[in-house]
């Protein structure tokens, strides 16, 4: 499991307790309704909390492989009941048999699985002593026993039916059973009064069957006919190795899956082709394509069965679905709504070996600018060169470089050992850091070489960031610890300890002097960098601090949290000025203006107003969690990296002022392709005191405010720039009068409208422009040129002839 999913993840003892399964199913005690969810945090949680477990006891893997094999579990102050085990029994038999029938029925021959008997052909049952009384199961009912058996038997490597005779006779408070999957093992759990047809259904899941909604009347679907097996299901289970134990398992590579249609879809579109490139070596046998339900649908974070597609041993084939978006337990969804469907495809090949892959299908946003995939696992962190002409991504150990402009991938940097969790770009550009398991990776970005390796978290590196100045970095670490490395060396110059859960974010200051964190100790510490003291604690959130970012100016700290708030802390009275609730909070970052805060959640993101502290945006597009957000440069482009496997550009310049970076005296800005997005976008440079020449030619900015600060400016370039009014009447005569050359194409005019006539048009223009009295929108005082109150056509007969124009007659 990647790290990012440690944001939610439990210590090493729930990943041997779920065998590393992939999907988790419940079903709820009611035989006409089947709820299915993926086991959730909370249960982790639960199941992470247990003591250490004894030495294992017993092999219950003995004789025949790919057998189902059952195990009775009693509480500690529940009576042993003859009645269940005998019940298990008969079971088990009348599911042997229904399996056979089912699928001679549909001409595949009697085939079924084989369970585990005795010495006399009985069904075998392990009888297993809770720990615990009664009460204590009946809530994370699934984890808590399925901890206990793996306590008692050696490494489950099979298919398990667990009963557990509890007192409400039901699994976790509401579910009649509970299964998950994992490759050729699983586990299904019951409790002491079930159907066979529950259990049946169950034992479907630890064979890999999912449910299947497009017609009622199968097992799968929990509907009237639930005795019968859909023909997906049939054709599923013909080259399943539990329905062919006798056939020689072979470990061949699974088939492979290639999407070779697009992932989006317009605005009016009713149905969507997905076309797959589906191969194998040894023959194909069928594709199945899932629909992954969301609430509040039927079966609530599960995937369902969408459609499938027979093959007959083709090694090389093109499958195609047509997707109209909706979920088959639900029926109100469309295409449409919601406007992200996420998506899987299951391939199984001629000897049973199965390859899945997720992805997802979204509707084309206004504000969506670029898809970019290719990760093979969640994106766990993005970052923008600070040029803004390069994303770079990170998926397991592989970071990604992707060129802006020609929207694609330009280079992979391989080399690390372990998981890269953070990212994050040198000021100058020339470098890249990188996070990951113990150590940290400075990159060349021009050469794309590993150029240094810093050594001393003793574990995983969760959050790396470059000081303002670019001479030191700081680190973030499961360790609990942060570290400050100065980048020239090498050396760690300071390890700073506090934190009592491990560090997921670091942040420093504008000004370099002082380091923020967040983490999983529920906190927000802020250090002194030049001595490391700990000089502040935030508290008040009641889960863990997964990402933390200072204002650009440095008088606000953000943070995002695993319990759904986000909040602004004033960084000089060290109070929480804002809290916001949202989702569970993976990410914040604030625009380079500082106006805008994003945060990035459970399949979308949000922009938050700083100055109104109202939710002025919401982005949807992701088909999972979005861990990571970066704002380009300029502030007009947003990139979201997400568990969903992509990268994706959002245009953000309608909610932000773009920022134009200026170091070099020497450099010349050219900022039309940022700034002629807005109509009337400012002008807004850093380091004015260093700009010495400005380019804003054929662009529509019309204001430049800020420029008079710009002491060093020699040259204006507004050649084919329709300068509104403000501009020619305040801004340029200045700067002229400074010295400033400034080059036109043409002398500023009145001509509004650009149809080479001054006249009535051009006044309409005017008075839209500037108002005509008080409260209007708009409404510049200044432009009651003859000073009587109002904004009129003698004011604008004034501002024409100002320009050495006559308004003409018509």
């Amino acid at each position: 499991m990647s790290i990012k999913c440690k944001i939610l993840r439990v210590s090493a003892c729930l990943f041997a307790l779920l065998c590393l399964s992939s999907v988790g199913y419940a079903s709820p005690p009611s035989t006409d309704v089947h709820l299915c969810r993926v086991l959730d945090f909370e249960d982790m949680q639960a199941r992470d909390s247990l003591y250490s477990a004894p030495k294992q006891t017993f092999n219950l893997n003995v004789g025949e492989p790919r057998t189902v094999r059952m195990i009775y579990f009693l509480p500690n102050d529940r009576p042993f009941r003859q009645e269940v085990v005998d019940s298990m029994k008969v079971t088990i038999r009348q599911i042997q048999t229904f399996y056979a029938e089912q699928m001679q029925a549909h001409g595949y021959g009697n085939k079924t699985f084989r369970f585990e008997t005795d010495a006399e052909g009985e069904p075998m049952v392990h009888r297993l002593d809770g720990q615990h009384p009664d009460s204590y199961y009946l809530t994370y009912t699934f984890g808590k026993t399925l901890y206990e058996v793996r306590q008692a038997f050696d490494d489950l490597r099979n298919i398990y039916l667990i009963v557990i005779d509890n007192g409400e006779n039901v699994i976790g408070g509401n579910w009649a059973g509970f299964a998950f999957s994992h490759e050729k093992s699983g586990v299904a759990l019951l409790p002491g009064e079930f159907r066979w047809t529950n259990a049946a259904h169950e034992l479907g899941h630890t064979f890999g069957l999912q449910h299947d909604f497009n017609d009622g009347a199968y097992m799968m679907s929990y509907g009237p006919g639930e005795d019968q097996l859909s023909a997906c299901t049939a054709k599923y289970l013909a080259v399943h190795p539990y329905l062919n134990p006798d056939v020689e398992a072979k470990e061949l590579s699974p088939p492979t899956i290639q999407r070779i249609s697009s992932s989006g879809y317009p605005p009016d579109a009713t149905s969507v082709s997905i076309r797959l490139k589906v191969s194998d070596s040894e023959g194909l046998h069928q594709v199945i394509l899932y629909v992954e339900t969301v609430p509040p649908h039927r079966a609530t974070g599960s995937p369902e069965v969408k459609a499938f597609q027979i093959l007959d041993g083709e090694s090389d084939t093109v499958v195609e679905f047509d997707y109209d978006g909706v979920i088959p337990s639900d029926g109100f969804t469309r295409l449409g709504n919601p406007l992200v469907h996420p998506i899987s495809v299951e391939v199984i090949d001629t000897d049973g070996n199965v390859k899945r892959e997720s992805f997802g299908l979204w509707e084309i946003l206004s504000q969506h600018i670029a898809t970019f995939e290719g990760h093979k696992d969640e994106v766990s962190s993005v970052s923008f060169s600070p040029d803004g002409r390069v994303v770079a991504s990170t998926s397991q150990n592989r970071i990604k470089l992707w060129e802006i402009k020609k929207k694609k991938n330009i280079a992979t940097l391989e080399g690390h050992t372990g998981q890269v969790n953070s990212l994050a770009f040198s000021p100058d550009g020339q470098m890249l850091a990188a996070g990951a398991w113990r150590e940290l990776k400075l990159w060349d970005v021009a050469t794309r070489r590993n150029i240094a390796t810093f050594e001393g978290h003793t574990y995983d590196v969760l959050s790396v960031v470059f000081s303002p100045d670019g001479s030191t970095l700081a680190s973030g670490s499961s360790d609990r610890t942060l570290k400050l490395w100065d980048v020239v060396t090498g050396k760690n110059v300071a390890t700073l300890e506090g934190h009592t859960g491990e560090v997921y974010s670091v942040a420093f200051s504008p000004d370099g002097t002082i380091l923020a964190s967040g983490s999983w100790d529920n906190t927000v510490r802020m250090w002194d960098v030049a001595t490391g003291e700990n000089i502040a604690t935030l508290e008040g959130t009641t889960s863990g601090v997964f990402s933390v970012s200072f204002s650009p100016d440095g008088t606000i700290l953000a943070s995002g949290s695993q319990d759904g708030t986000l909040k602004l802390w004033d960084v000089a009275t060290l109070t929480n000025i804002v809290t916001w609730q949202a989702d569970t909070v993976y990410s914040v970052a604030f625009s380079p203006d500082g106006t805008i805060l994003v945060s990035g959640e459970w399949r979308e993101f949000k922009l938050w107003d700083v100055a109104t502290r109202k939710n002025i945006a919401t982005l949807k597009g992701h088909t999972n969690r979005v861990f990571s957000l970066a704002f380009s440069p300029d502030g007009t482009t947003l990139a979201s990296g997400s568990e969903d496997r992509t990268v994706k550009l959002w245009d953000v310049s309608q909610y932000v002022t773009p920022v134009v970076n200026i170091s070099d005296a020497n450099l010349r800005a050219v900022i039309r392709s940022a700034l002629g997005k807005s109509r009337f976008a400012p002008i807004t440079v850093t380091d004015m005191a260093s700009l010495t020449t400005l380019d804003a030619s054929n662009s529509n900015i019309r204001d430049l405010t800020g420029l008079e600060s710009a002491t060093n400016l020699t040259t204006l370039n507004l050649v084919d720039n329709p300068l509104s009014a403000p501009a020619i009447n305040t801004h340029i005569p200045a700067l002229q009068e400074r010295g400033v050359e400034v080059f036109f194409d043409k002398t500023p005019t009145p001509d509004f409208d650009g149809d080479g006539i001054i006249g009535i048009g051009d006044f309409l223009l005017f008075v839209a422009q500037f108002g005509s009295s008080e409260g209007d929108d708009g409404y510049d005082a200044q432009f009651d040129l003859d000073g009587d109150g109002m904004i009129g056509i003698r004011d604008f007969l004034i501002f024409a002839n100002a320009f050495g124009k006559a308004v003409s007659s018509n």
